[in-house]
């Protein structure tokens, strides 16, 4: 994923996911939000996302294979749509499950809407 899609702060804060074999991204309860609402100012849609244990049984970064998804469609406005769902996901799974997890964000980078 393009990291200069996000302010610093974001940059900053994100899990390498390398570690685990994922050429990706991921985000703590808060940044996570802040990922998502830059995704959203700058009209990008969010496909879905994974949810990474911080700390497993063995003191690890997991997989829950937890995820969510998001389908494009032809009408309505994907890029609210998209952002209200992640955020519902992700408030939901840190409400259920506390603080010990990160989330990844796929992201349509070759369907951005402008405006």
């Amino acid at each position: 994923m393009r990291m200069d899609i996000f302010p610093d702060e974001v940059i900053k804060n994100a899990i390498d996911l390398r570690c685990i074999g994922i050429h990706e991204f991921a985000w703590r309860y808060d940044y996570a939000l802040m990922a998502v609402y830059a995704l959203n100012e700058n009209n990008h849609i969010i496909l879905g996302g994974d949810v990474y244990n911080l700390a497993d049984k063995d003191g690890f970064l997991s997989s829950t294979r937890d995820s969510w998804y998001f389908n494009k469609n032809s009408i309505g406005n994907n890029v609210a749509e998209s952002n209200e769902k992640a955020l519902d996901y992700i408030n939901k799974y840190h409400n259920r499950n506390g603080d010990y997890f990160c989330y990844s964000i796929v992201v349509d980078l070759e369907g951005r809407r402008d405006g």
